[in-house]
């Protein structure tokens, strides 16, 4: 992994081609029933089963690409417009008169995050009957033909650089983390290890529960994994893309178990709650951060909801919040906290926010073992400070941190000994300034 231009030095043009939505009367008369075409076509596509070199198991011709989406998003590939249209939608929800739970809905109904929520599940989960549901999704519809056509929103993603690119283990670990804020945790999980095993060229049915313990999903059916484990390609590829992560519905998804507080008080106040969350993170109140954690995030579910900074200071708690008992939970939140300081901040390439997420993906991947990829992000990070300097009271501290950290997984994994030493003559020089 380089640190790509990504982090500020080039442009990122958007999917959405301007000129087009200017000219084509097509493209400007974009309706609802355009969007639900698209939608459907990214739908189909996520149902294909992909091997994960690329040999495709339904050929891609069979996903027949709408004219007008390839008017709208050219040759990009569908992993990629989801996240850009999952993201499109997050930041400019407000604007468009939708609310975070329809977004949210939405996006999960579309598969914009790379698994797909059948809508009868949506209508469970929310007690609302599928029509409804199916009501609510082509509002949307209406919505999002209106941003698409919207010439402000072309001005809005045009320039944003993306983030850097996930390295394979982080990739998996990003996706690990995803499996376990699924509706069906136990699918999702069973069918990655079944792709990881593929992978391996192992051979046989994947290790599984006793007979007592076998997944709901299991039971009486034919046995799903290897099938589910061609469409994690499609969930791979789209998590590359680095959409928005989804927003906890349970906070017993962070501890696996159910959480139990008492004598805690909820506060409807977004700063509130994080001054709160805050508190019980620095007095070590473990117990009730899952509780704390999961209520600022119903408030602060996006941008849209307080502010860019009031929902990066959500992500940089959340993250601290689950870093600690190195918690998978703990690298999408600092992968999210990158992500969204470099797309929806003011500051853009210059927020603080931006190094911090790396740093702490850094961390993160070191701690769950993978110190090569660890080794990458920090020099990543450290080439991100000395370009940009987003912070200057911290700077030299950060910059020898970062130097110490890249020493200390070179030397964990037995790898680039002069690296290492360059990085601990750095550190020195650091500290004699």
């Amino acid at each position: 992994m380089t640190d790509s231009p990504a982090l500020g030095e080039c442009p990122h043009e958007s999917l959405v081609n301007p000129e087009a939505r200017m000219t084509d009367a097509e493209v400007t008369a974009l309706v609802a029933a355009d969007v639900r075409a698209i939608r459907e076509w990214l739908l189909l596509d996520l149902r294909c089963a992909r091997a994960l070199s690329g040999a495709e198991v339904i050929d891609s011709n069979e996903v027949t690409r709408p004219e007008l989406a390839k008017k709208l998003f050219g040759p990009a590939e569908p992993p990629a417009v989801r996240a850009h249209l999952a993201h499109l939608l997050v930041s400019e929800r407000a604007a468009a008169g939708v609310t975070a739970l329809d977004a949210a809905l939405w996006i999960d109904a579309a598969g914009l995050r790379g698994e797909r929520t059948d809508v009868r599940s949506l209508a469970r989960e929310m007690g609302l009957s599928t029509r409804q549901v199916h009501r609510r999704i082509l509002a949307v519809d209406a919505s999002m033909a209106q941003l698409l056509t919207s010439t402000d929103v072309a001005s809005v993603v045009k320039g944003t650089p993306p983030p850097d690119r996930l390295d394979t283990q982080e990739l998996w670990e990003t996706v690990r983390a995803e499996c376990l804020t699924s509706r069906d945790p136990d699918r999702a999980a069973d069918a990655l290890l079944a792709l990881s095993r593929n992978r391996s060229g192992s051979r046989g049915t994947p290790p599984s529960r006793r007979d007592d313990d076998t997944p709901a999903y299991r039971a009486r059916k034919k046995d799903a994994r290897y099938r589910d484990s061609g469409r994690v390609v499609n969930w791979l590829a789209t998590t590359a893309h680095r959409p928005p992560i989804a927003p906890l519905r349970d906070p017993a998804e962070l501890t696996g178990s159910l959480v139990m507080a008492e004598a805690v008080e909820l506060t409807d106040d977004p700063h509130e709650s994080l001054d709160q969350l805050e508190r019980s993170i620095n007095s070590n109140q473990r117990e009730v951060l899952p509780l704390l954690l999961h209520h600022a995030g119903r408030l602060i579910p996006d941008v849209a909801a307080a502010g860019v900074d009031t929902r990066l200071r959500y992500l940089g708690l959340a993250y601290f919040a689950t870093f600690e008992p190195q918690n998978v939970h703990a690298l999408r939140f600092a992968r999210a906290r990158q992500d969204e300081a470099l797309r929806y901040s003011p500051r853009g390439v210059q927020d603080w926010n931006v190094f911090k997420g790396m740093a702490g993906r850094a961390f993160m991947l070191g701690a769950l073992g993978h110190h090569a990829a660890a080794v990458e992000v920090y020099l990543a990070a450290t080439r991100h400070l000395e370009r940009h300097r987003p912070y200057e009271a911290t700077y030299l501290p950060d910059l020898s941190d970062a130097y110490g950290r890249i020493a200390h997984h070179e030397a964990l994994r037995g790898g680039n000994r002069e690296r290492a030493d360059r990085a601990v003559a750095r550190m020195e020089r650091i500290a004699a300034t």
